[in-house]
């Protein structure tokens, strides 16, 4: 009975050292188990509104404009040439150059000073009259990113955007001398509502942007008629524009655009002067990682002024407008 006493203390230890291995490796398999089961954890959402999976350049809608904002820190540069042709009674071309740089200097922000160049010419078939005009001025752009289209599905951007410039213009009348000649301030804003959405993954995206546009001008640079007493005219607009863009390579966009804009007699769309309806194509080149070129024409389809039974307006309106853009990043 001592004997099988002894046994049963020696075994013991050697009972216990079994048992816990036994169990430590169990458990190891356990976890090693769990391990391999435990599925891969998906990519938080992101915490800025502004923040997208796949960025899209905002250039590649013509002459409207995506959601995208510039990231946190990053700078940016662009020379955009605009120009303006045909009128009713004669001839008129119209070019702008804006120079502007943007930057983010805090999230889902940009903020684009620029400065901008204007001349124009027209003459008038009927009373043999030309006009010369042009202007140097500037202005800051400031668009915040309200929803991103990777968290809500479609990307919104609100845009505000004050300008300034001294104007001057010379009215030539060979029945009459002098020539007639002002200089003067003009004073406008932008508000800009910017929707855009991925309409097939990366292949076909889609924009429509809501512009509310007015100045302030002399009545004796740019010929307008005033009633106020003050010498200056005000003048607004509202543009709906929608546009689609095409993802044809990997480095190209082609797509098109239709607007709908009206001008407004009085600041804030006080009395409606006449409409108009464009229509044309447009394009993104990125040429390199940090240099592109992007392009819109657009067209007059129809419109009217009041008072007017053409099939266009070409009193308030251009008869075709143009685009170019090359923008560098830093």
């Amino acid at each position: 009975m001592t004997t099988d006493g002894r046994r049963q203390r020696r075994a013991g230890p050697i009972s216990v050292m079994t048992s816990a291995l036994a169990a430590l490796a169990v458990n190891v398999s356990a976890q090693a188990a769990d391990l391999r089961k435990k599925p891969t954890e998906s990519p938080a959402p992101a915490a800025q509104a502004c923040k997208e999976t796949a960025g899209l350049s905002p250039d590649i809608f013509g002459f409207a404009a995506g959601s995208d904002v510039a990231d946190l820190g990053s700078w940016s540069a662009g020379a955009e040439y605009g120009g303006a042709f045909g009128t009713r009674f004669g001839s008129l071309q119209s070019h702008g150059l804006k120079l502007q740089a943007s930057t983010s200097p805090f999230p889902c922000l940009e903020v684009g000073p620029s400065l901008t160049f204007g001349a124009g010419r027209s003459n008038e078939r009927i009373g043999q009259t030309s006009t010369i005009s042009n202007a140097i001025g500037g202005g800051i752009e400031f668009k915040y990113k309200l929803l991103g289209r990777s968290i809500h599905g479609i990307g919104l951007t609100l845009v505000v955007e004050p300008t300034l410039a001294r104007g001057y213009s010379r009215l030539n009348d060979p029945f009459a001398s002098p020539a007639i000649s002002g200089t003067g301030l003009l004073a406008g804003n932008t508000l800009k509502i910017l929707i855009d959405s991925e309409l097939v993954e990366d292949r076909l995206y889609g924009a429509f942007n809501v512009e509310h546009g007015l100045g302030l001008t002399r009545s004796d640079v740019n010929g307008c008629t005033t009633n106020s007493g003050s010498g200056y005219c005000r003048a607004s607009n509202l543009n709906l524009r929608a546009a689609l863009s095409l993802k044809v390579a990997d480095n190209f966009y082609f797509g098109g655009e239709v607007s709908h804009q009206r001008a407004y007699d009085g600041a804030f769309l006080n009395r409606g002067l006449g409409h108009a309806w464009f229509a044309g194509p447009n394009f993104l080149w990125q040429i390199n990682e940090k240099l592109s070129m992007n392009g819109a024409w657009a067209s007059q389809i129809a419109g009217k002024s009041n008072g007017q039974t053409n099939s266009l307006n070409l009193e308030q309106f251009n008869r075709h407008l143009a685009k170019v853009k090359l923008g560098y990043a830093f």
